[in-house]
């Protein structure tokens, strides 16, 4: 893999701004490896993404399908009209899809921009977090109820953006809220739903996959990226200082590197590896819970 060019930003930064948490965010949340590693890996991850998402595109493909009297058919029973492989292959697919373009933007494209990976990284985080949230439990009817509180989330959300053009569901979200409040309480969950809260689901699914790579600390660094914070960029990404006319005030040229985006990009591998894991055992597995 050819270096990326790197596209550099300007910022403008008092000599004493607190922004910063820490030097180097990016250099003190992960293990070591030197660049010539990272890219290596890089390469490694981005390639068996396209794998995936080729089996995601063929419509022949029986690889995500829910084997008759599987754990997961049972749970999609449970929760039906919002089955659970549903939501899990969307959060899979939206995942793939986000990884996807990290490939065609650095491996393909041969760009290295400062902010973009990240911003494409945290969806990716989110969905197959997400995917593991509702997989790891133990208990149908936890996993059934998370379903449950992710399509109200997805509901709510839904019914806010329809409201701001004017337009109307053709079933009332409040109807739609208390179907999937008896659909859970049917499968033995609590009688109101839990909200969905992505931080807290990122945190669980954290613990449950390999945590070497702290995805939850790679989901915060993401959001600080989209989001336009300046904490981010100060920590993260290299920094070259050039004077101004006033000597408390520098000029930054902010450029990425590999090695950053390796590691965002490897805490999304890891969080898709145990989610396509777990679904797998859950779609072929005969459990009685």
């Amino acid at each position: 893999m050819c270096g990326p060019a790197a596209l550099g930003a300007e910022a403008t930064v008092g000599r004493n701004d607190p922004s910063a948490p820490v030097d180097d965010l990016g250099m003190t949340t992960r293990p070591k490896l030197d660049e010539a590693e990272a890219t290596r890996d890089l390469v490694r991850i981005l390639d068996d993404v396209v794998e995936v998402q080729k089996i995601l595109d063929d419509m022949e493909s029986r690889q995500f399908d829910v084997q008759h009297r599987s754990s997961l058919a049972a749970d999609d029973a449970k929760a039906d009209p919002y089955q659970v492989s549903h939501a899990l292959t969307q959060q899979i697919g939206v995942a793939v899809d986000h990884m996807h373009a990290i490939h065609a933007l650095v491996r393909d494209a041969g760009a290295l921009h400062n902010g973009a990976p990240f911003s494409l990284a945290r969806p990716a985080l989110e969905a197959t977090a997400t995917a593991i949230w509702m997989l790891a439990p133990a208990s149908r009817s936890t996993r059934v109820t998370r379903r449950l509180s992710l399509a109200a989330k997805d509901a709510r959300d839904g019914d806010t953006m329809a409201s701001e053009v004017g337009a109307h569901a053709a079933t009332p979200l409040a109807d739609r809220l208390a179907k999937m409040q008896r659909i859970s309480v049917a499968a033995g969950g609590p009688p109101t739903l839990p909200p969905f809260i992505i931080t807290e689901v990122v945190k669980e699914a954290s613990k449950v996959a390999d945590n070497r790579f702290l995805p939850l600390a790679a989901w915060r660094s993401c959001a600080g990226f989209a989001h336009g914070r300046s904490w981010a960029a100060l920590a993260f990404l290299e920094k070259e200082e050039f004077p101004t006319h006033d000597p408390e005030v520098v000029r930054l040229r902010l450029t990425n590197t590999l090695m950053k985006v390796w590691w965002v990009t490897k805490a999304c591998h890891v969080l898709l590896t145990k989610a396509v894991e777990l679904y797998k055992q859950r779609r072929t597995s005969q459990l009685d819970h």
